[in-house]
């Protein structure tokens, strides 16, 4: 058993994604989870935080601001051999000097920082900090007396979550402004909860259509120009028992790469921003005019605060700062760890479990609208001993209970993805773009999803008929290969002709060529394993 540490890509390594994944494969026990972040100030400060005071903190902070990257959550043996594998920081050893060797002095004369492509926690104890940091769901500031905050907390949890998904299958983001990191919020307006979803630009009113379609809570409430980025936005308002969260829809040119002198106060000193915070809250009890004076007065303070001085001594404005929330798109994908410690109680709750999968996975063929079957079954008990003898522990096991919705309609794949994503817990999810390293018939084109069906993981695969008729006759080669022994020549090449012309994408070919043009489309927000897919 190893130990679970955060790998980030940097910025300057967006399009060498599948080279770092592909030396994580080789070089770490195993991945074990990934997303993608769209960086904010606030968290890219807080991963930094032991550079504040250095003279290139404030142009690092804007390097990073705007930039999606990925992240991962991997197994290693030995943290401190695995950073000397890493190489060193200014990416002259190790990985980083193979994977940015040409790039690694031109951005720093450009932009003042070095990029050397890859981070990679450098103690277990920093391990969990960065996952919590990159993987977590955004915290609740603690503004309420304790019960409400419990309360509210789950609310929060619940609503952003529901969000998340439902953005993520139409390629937006998700941002929770409602005072996530800083501290510096109180309820304001009656308002407890606060969200953005960041479009694309001329998408704002179709997405906010479709999501609060999804979504019944949400109650439209108007639509007008924010005085802040002077860009058009749509509200939405879901009541909750003793609270109101607000949802605002907007296009996301205007959020990207702006730095919020808010952001920086969260890397004040704690006793600080309970000062300010307190000041705001009595100032809102005094009423509007002077809650409005005493925002303004609080944000100079920051602007000016010893603590910015001291790391540069150019003005605010020339960093494109301004009070825009914070940018975030996350979601809560760390692997759930099933309870059962033995194999057999892994079979008795998928037996128990099984009807309920069934009619999921029903309702999604329905929803789908397109001819086709549903199948479901419990992994047979030589099956489960074959992966206990490789090394596999019971609880790691995610397949006890299985499924998989075939279609007849190709086009229909993806609107059963989308429906069961929305109405399941889904832990992990993958579409087989590239076949995996060692696969040597190239299977590809299926999407598979882990759900957590109350604490059971279940694996289900969504694909097309003609996809699932392949796969059913490579079976017994599969299975050859699995016993250690090599098949026939022939039949592994005709396979591999045949997943390969029915995992052919058009829609992601076409995307290929924009992007050798230098062309980049906002993506679907999916999280696809192993793709080179630039959003």
């Amino acid at each position: 058993m190893g130990y679970r540490i955060l790998i980030l890509q940097k910025p300057a390594a967006r399009d060498r994604i599948e080279q770092i994944e592909n030396w994580l494969e080789e070089n770490t026990n195993k991945i074990l989870a990934e997303k993608d972040v769209l960086v904010d100030s606030w968290r890219i400060g807080e991963h930094y935080k032991e550079f504040i005071g250095k003279d290139f903190y404030p142009a690092m902070i804007k390097y990073w601001t705007g930039k999606k990257v990925r992240a991962w959550i991997v197994e290693v043996e030995d943290v401190k051999k695995f950073k000397e594998m890493v190489g060193n920081p200014k990416g002259t050893t190790g990985f980083r000097s193979e994977l940015m060797h040409d790039r690694i002095q031109k951005i720093k004369e450009e932009f003042g920082v070095v990029d050397n492509g890859i981070h990679a926690s450098d103690s277990i104890e920093n391990g969990k900090r960065e996952i919590r940091l990159w993987f977590g769901v955004p915290a609740l500031a603690k503004i309420y007396d304790h019960p409400k905050q419990q309360k509210t907390d789950s609310i929060h949890r619940k609503i952003y979550t529901t969000l998340q998904r439902l953005a993520a299958n139409l390629g937006a983001d998700v941002l929770f402004a409602g005072g996530t990191h800083n501290g510096l919020a109180i309820p304001e307006n009656n308002v407890d909860l606060d969200y953005r979803i960041l479009c694309q630009d001329d998408k704002v009113q179709e997405i906010a259509k479709k999501i609060s379609s999804e979504f019944p809570e949400m109650k439209w409430d108007k639509e007008g120009i924010d005085p802040k980025t002077k860009s058009p936005y749509v509200k939405y308002e879901i009541e909750f028992d003793g609270g109101k969260a607000d949802v605002a829809f907007v296009p996301i040119s205007a959020y990207k790469d702006k730095i919020s002198s808010s952001h920086l106060a969260a890397l004040l000193p704690p006793e600080e921003l309970e000062g300010f915070r307190t000041r705001k809250s009595i100032a809102f009890l005094q009423g509007k005019e002077q809650y409005k004076k005493e925002k303004e007065k609080i944000r100079g303070e920051i602007d000016q605060h010893p603590w910015w001085r001291s790391i540069t001594d150019k003005k605010i404005e020339d960093h494109n700062l301004n009070f825009s929330e914070w940018l975030e798109l996350q979601e809560n994908i760390i692997p759930i760890k099933q309870k059962f410690v033995n194999w057999e109680d892994g079979v008795r709750e998928a037996n128990n479990k099984k009807q309920l999968l069934n009619v999921l996975l029903d309702a999604t063929l329905r929803h789908a609208r397109s001819e086709g079957k549903v199948y479901v079954d419990v992994k047979t008990e030589a099956s489960i001993l074959e992966k206990i003898k490789r090394g596999k522990a019971p609880e790691e096991i995610t397949d006890y209970l299985r499924g998989a919705i075939v279609l007849n309609n190709k086009k229909r794949v993806k609107e059963a993805v989308q429906y069961l994503n929305n109405r399941s817990n889904v832990v992990k999810w993958e579409f087989k773009e590239t076949p995996k390293i060692g696969d040597r018939m190239g299977y590809r084109g299926s999407y598979h999803l882990d759900i957590n069906l109350g604490g059971l993981i279940c694996e289900v695969q969504i694909m097309t008929k003609s996809l699932w008729k392949l796969k059913d006759a490579a079976h017994a080669v599969y299975a050859v290969e699995r016993g250690g022994k090599e098949a026939p020549v022939s039949s592994v090449l005709a396979h591999q002709q045949r997943f390969r012309r029915e995992g052919e994408n058009p829609e992601r070919d076409r995307a290929a060529l924009r992007r050798k043009q230098g062309q980049h489309r906002h993506g679907e927000g999916e999280i696809i394993r192993r793709s080179a897919e630039e959003n």
